[in-house]
This record gives C-alpha cells, structure tokens and sequence, in this order.
C-alpha cells in the first residue's frame, strides 16, 4: 500500500495545500498577496483594539492567568479533537473509505494548522482535511462529501445549542439574535437534509438533472455531479444508531468544547455562567467563518470586547480572554505544523491514492517506451484514456429511478 516517494515531492505537500485554499494555484503570487492583505487586515484590527484597550493592562491579566485551568484546557482540547476523529471514523464505511484512528488524528491537527495560518478558520481547515482525506485513497468527491458532513454535523448542533441558550438569556438586546440564530440554524439544517432524507435528496438529483443533460458542459463535469450525487445518497445507508452515535458525539464535542472555553474565562479571573458561554461559542465560530482575517484575529477580539462590556467585564480582560482562547488554536496548529514538516522532511510513504496515480503515470511511460522501441514514430504514441472517455455513450446523463 506504501511506497518510497522523493523528498522534493514530500516538500510540495504543504505549499499545495495552501495554494488550493487561497487560490487553487501552488505558489500563485496572487494567493500569497491575499494571504498579506489579510493578514494586513488582522493587524489592523488588533492596532484599532489597542488603540482603546491599553496593552500594559491586558500583559498584565495575561500574567495572572491561572496556568493550572490554561494546562487543563489545553489538553481537553485535544480530547475534543479526538472526539471529533472518532466521529469522523464513523463515516467513512458508507463511502467506501478506510483510515486508521491515528491517520484521522494526524489530519485534524494539520487542518488546525492550516486552520491558523490561513483567512476563514472553517473554510480552510475543512480545505485541508479534504485534501488529505483525498491523498489516502484517491477519492476526492467522497473526501468533499464526508468533511461537509461531518462540518455541517458539528455546526448544526453548535447553533442548536447557542439558540438555546440565547432564547434562555433574560437581556433584553438577546431578543434581536434570536431570528438570526433561528435562520442559521434552519439554513443548516436544510443543507443537511439530503444526508438523511430520502425525499431531500432525490429534491437535490432532480435538480441536477438540466446538468447531467446539458450538451453544453464537459462530460467530466456531469461526471463530476453524478458521482457527487451518488456519494450524497450512500450515507444514507448508515444505521439508525450510527446516526445517533454521530449525533451524540457531537453534542458532547460541543459540550466539552464550552466546558474548556468556561476553564479559560475562569483561568483569566471571568465569572460567566456557562449558558453565556454556550452561546458566545456559537456566536465566534460564525465570527471565524468570515474569511477577512488570519485565524480570526481582531474579529474575535472586538466581537468579546463587545459583547463582554455588558456583562460587566473590562476590556483588558475581554482582550486576555479571547487570546486565551486563540491560545488553544496555537498549541494544537502547531502539533499540526509538526506532523506536517515531518512529513514533508522525513517521511517517504505515500498514500494509497497518490500511489495509485502515479503507477498508472509509470503504466503509461512504459508502454508509450516500448511502443516507439518497436520503431513507432513518437508522436504516434497511443494515450492511455479511460474506456469511458473512448466511448461517450458511457458518460451519457440517465435518468432517476422512479421514486415510487
């Protein structure tokens, strides 16, 4: 299943990535001037928050902080981690997919890392663990299709839980984010409807059918679509009790991920009560959705100080709480960052699906080498296409089934 690969291909690994999250291209001066602006943006944001909040008294409650409950959070937050490994794991027999504990672990920690140093905390972690998913077997559509899975899982039972505890709130000025929260949380559960219902998800194949029939779109596109389609369908063959393990392993993911956040504002001298902080949880992940900054600062720290003013907590305090927080995202970006310089550096095995293609890469270089030692001209070299890209009725759109 393993093979030996060059190290200069193993040092492409982490610049790839990077390009396809900001532009698709490695090494695209675009994508690092992106990557400056934004990170430009970040540092402004923090430079105006200095600008109110003095930065002697915010060193000053950082080095109160109680180390003790910051070591307790730290590592619960790799429990959470874990956690959320596990329940990925869980997915992965409907789609045809298999990966250890330990494979799933290592790629949660490199998406946190790429999670941190790139704008949209979301959309690049979720980048970077397709990615990776994609490099074990090749399968990129099921790859896309278990980590959006799998985030909207997590997100949908996080908005549940801030809806809650924002309905639950007595403040007066709570009242104007509930439609809000509601219409996120009813937005999400729409996406996540095709995943469970069959009646949705046959909705979502009849809408792509004016694509799969369409002459004027490339067949690997309808491709594409028809086996995104398909994928959508194949977890739906998870049991009833799979489900309810997914579902359960996210509300404790989310409970365990406010208990940590509550160690943190008690570890910086914050009294909240932990509905507060089940629904400022919610609020910030939105907030580090936005895809302005890098890792979410500034955003998450005017966004606390805000918020915070009306619970009667000073701002150099809120500023403390927030980078204790952002603390987390270091420690485990950095586990991450590791394992994907030791890869990179030192490790010489490949995944499956990278192996796959360049055997057939070496197929095709061999038979094209013997084909002119028989004395072929080279420019007549036969190209090694796929059956069904030699014969297009193969890849003629069809029609569903009908669904009585």
């Amino acid at each position: 299943m393993n093979s030996e690969i060059s190290a200069t291909e193993s040092q492409n690994v982490a610049p790839e990535i990077a390009g396809k999250i900001v532009q698709g291209r490695t090494g695209s001066k675009r994508a690092w001037l992106v990557w400056l602006l934004r990170l430009a943006i970040a540092i402004l944001l923090l430079s105006l928050l200095f600008v109110k909040v003095d930065v002697k008294d915010v060193l000053a409650e950082l080095r109160n902080v109680d180390t003790g409950l910051w070591c307790v959070a730290i590592l619960l937050s790799f429990a959470f981690r874990g956690i959320l490994t596990y329940q990925t794991s869980v997915g992965l027999s409907p789609l045809g997919m298999h990966a250890t504990f330990g494979q799933l672990l290592k790629i949660t920690l490199i998406a946190d890392f790429y999670a941190l140093i790139l704008p949209g905390t979301l959309l690049a972690g979720g980048a970077a663990s397709w990615y990776k998913l994609k490099r074990i077997e090749n399968k990129g559509i099921a790859s896309a299709a278990l980590v959006v899975f799998f985030r909207i899982t997590y997100t949908l039972t996080l908005l549940g839980v801030g809806l809650v505890a924002i309905c639950l709130d007595a403040r007066s000025w709570m009242r104007a984010l509930r439609l809000p929260a509601l219409g996120m949380f009813l937005a999400c559960l729409v996406l996540f409807l095709p995943f469970i219902s069959r009646p949705a998800a046959r909705f979502v194949a009849r809408a792509t059918e004016p694509v799969l029939h369409s002459r004027r779109l490339p067949e690997w596109l309808q491709s594409k679509v028809r086996e995104g389609r398909d994928t959508v369908f194949r977890f739906q063959t998870l049991s009833a009790s799979q489900f309810l393990l997914v579902f359960a392993l996210s509300m404790l993911a989310n409970a365990l991920a406010i208990f940590v956040w509550y160690l943190l504002a008690e570890a910086v001298g914050i009294q909240l009560p932990l509905l507060v902080i089940a629904w400022i949880s919610s609020f910030l992940w939105i907030v580090q959705v936005i895809p302005i900054s890098i890792g979410g600062l500034g955003l998450r720290e005017m966004s606390l100080v805000a918020i915070l003013h009306d619970y009667g907590i000073a701002q150099a305090q809120a500023v403390s709480y927030s980078l204790a927080i952002f603390s987390l995202m270091v420690v485990s970006g950095l586990a991450g960052g590791f394992l994907e310089a030791w890869e990179a550096l030192f490790d010489t095995r490949v995944p499956r699906g990278a192996l796959a293609d360049r055997t057939m890469k070496r197929q095709t270089n061999e038979t094209r080498r013997a084909f002119n030692e028989n004395g072929s001209p080279k420019d007549s070299a036969p190209t090694l296409e796929p059956a069904c890209i030699r014969n297009h009725s193969d890849l003629e759109p069809t029609h569903l089934d009908d669904p009585r």
